[in-house]
């Protein structure tokens, strides 16, 4: 199952940004609040996917693809709660700053894909499968990503900004922050609700994954 939502978002990628191809980009489909308040409300799920360059595209695509492919959720909807906390925190966290950006939008998975990392991370520490030395790796990429973003938050620069070349456009920095925030938020909060039906219902240990995959199966055994 994971394949084919792995080539559902690919497709997804490649159909939305091939104005690249010919110098442009979907404009129309960038994260720009003014718009959105005036009914171009479509903004809010596709900024994510649109880029501005192709190095953009294939820095935050490549990354997206991995790290969704990492995901120890086991349903679709687990990995969903995920992806869509990281990137509505990421955009809560431009809303703050873009009013006094000088960047006029803000589109890309970036954010999204700093959210996945600490997902992962947090997985790699919580996994029953995981020896001491890959809770410690995961411990320190949790700490990476997290120092990495406070950094760029703090700064207003993206971290080694100065190798892009300005191919990334105009980047809003806090918008990484802010996809951390979302997605160990959404982490800890399905943990603690896989938790608590473990202590409730008698489930005994978290099995092989050692967070909550938000599955249907422990949504109706409480119903």
């Amino acid at each position: 199952m994971k394949r084919n939502e792995i080539i559902f978002y690919t497709a997804i990628l490649a159909v939305v940004n091939v104005p690249l191809l010919f110098g442009g980009m979907f404009e129309s489909m960038i994260f720009v609040p003014s718009n959105i308040l005036n009914g171009q409300v479509w903004r809010i799920v596709t900024h994510p996917f649109v880029h501005v360059s192709l190095y953009h595209l294939l820095l935050d695509g490549i990354a997206f693809l991995m790290l969704y492919n990492q995901l120890e959720a086991k349903t679709f909807s687990g990995r969903t709660v995920y992806v869509a906390a990281a990137a509505v925190f990421s955009m809560l966290a431009v809303m703050l700053v873009l009013p006094y950006s000088t960047a006029v939008g803000y589109c890309g998975l970036s954010g999204i894909d700093h959210g996945l990392m600490a997902v992962c991370a947090l997985e790699m520490i919580r996994s029953k499968d995981t020896d001491r030395a890959g809770r410690w790796f995961g411990l320190i990429s949790l700490l990476v990503v997290l120092g990495k973003s406070l950094y760029e938050a703090y700064s207003g620069h993206m971290f080694l900004e100065f190798m892009h070349f300005g191919m990334m456009g105009l980047p809003v920095a806090i918008s990484h922050l802010g996809g951390v925030i979302g997605g160990v938020t959404a982490f800890a909060v399905c943990y603690a609700i896989r938790f608590g039906l473990d202590k409730t219902h008698g489930f005994k240990g978290l099995g092989r994954y050692g967070h909550l995959n938000c599955e249907k199966e422990y949504i109706k055994a409480v119903v």
